[in-house]
């Protein structure tokens, strides 16, 4: 698998990793909000929603049982959002870097050394030249595909 097929392969994956994972940050924080309002409703003795009762699969009991339970849910729901915030700002980071040329380090430009000696001084040229690998851009062709579900991804999470 050459180089660019592999990086192609590799963002791809990622960027289908960040939509899963932003499905799942938006789920739990749908939960979070219900268990909130939940026990804002124990706390203020108002009548608690039975729809949420259910969404948070939470039985009958006392409503010190249930604040319990609610707290335990904000508590695991909060560390498991704060994971996948993790993960996806890794995951963010190593996207960005993915079509960045790495012969030029997306520079665009390749730089030769030539060594010529002169009796006992060695002397040293230094030229640059567009870099073969991405035409002088210094990105690699990801395919048009690709680069837009990046380029949608990246939007996404740039606006959260």
């Amino acid at each position: 698998m050459s180089d660019t097929s592999q990086r192609k392969s590799e963002a791809f994956q990622i960027a289908r990793d960040l939509n899963t994972h932003l499905e799942l940050r938006s789920e739990f924080l749908d939960l979070l909000n219900s268990a909130n309002q939940v026990l804002a409703d124990i706390r203020n003795g108002n009548e608690i929603d039975p729809e949420l009762m259910t969404k948070l699969e939470l039985g009958s009991g006392s409503k010190y049982a249930l604040r319990l339970k609610l707290k335990g849910i904000i508590s695991v729901k909060t560390s498991q959002l704060q994971k996948i915030k993790s993960s996806m700002m890794q995951d963010m980071k190593i996207l960005e870097r993915i079509p960045v040329c790495p012969y030029c380090v997306g520079s665009g430009e390749s730089l030769s050394q030539k060594y010529e000696r002169f009796g006992r001084k060695i002397h040293t040229t230094v030229s640059a030249s567009n870099c073969k690998h991405c035409e002088g851009t210094g990105k690699i062709n990801l395919g048009s595909e690709v680069e837009k579900m990046v380029s949608n991804i990246l939007k996404i999470l740039s606006e959260l």
